[in-house]
């Protein structure tokens, strides 16, 4: 059964796997995960120890070759999932090379749902 609820995310997003590194704010390592979804405000990554909301990070997207740096922040938080992350600070550059692989993937998340569950990676 379909959600038919409001739509909360101010961009469409599409389903696709991409790493992604993440730091907080003064931590001397970094974590490497990976997106279920993304759009031009923000990501889901799959965690198995998801982060506080509203913890503050900085990341970097890889899409191909290309690293997209992004100041990030938690938004929402499922125990043993994932977090919801959103961007701010996004150069101007990057945010055209995402928008552009965005484009280029075809399906927003809501048009692959009624597919068989496949995951662009």
């Amino acid at each position: 059964m379909a959600w038919e609820g409001k739509e909360r995310r101010s961009a469409p997003r599409a389903r696709c796997v991409l790493p992604i590194e993440l730091s907080s704010e003064g931590a001397s390592f970094s974590t490497h995960a990976e997106t279920t979804d993304v759009a031009l405000c923000g990501c889901y990554v799959a965690n198995r120890f998801p982060l506080s909301i509203g913890t503050k990070l900085s990341g970097e997207l890889s899409i191909s070759s290309r690293r997209i740096k992004v100041l990030c922040e938690i938004i929402t938080m499922d125990p043993g999932v994932g977090n919801g992350i959103r961007f701010h600070n996004m150069s101007d550059d990057d945010k055209a090379a995402l928008k552009a692989f965005l484009e280029s993937t075809g399906k927003s998340e809501s048009e692959a749902q009624s597919d068989s569950g496949f995951i662009i990676r």
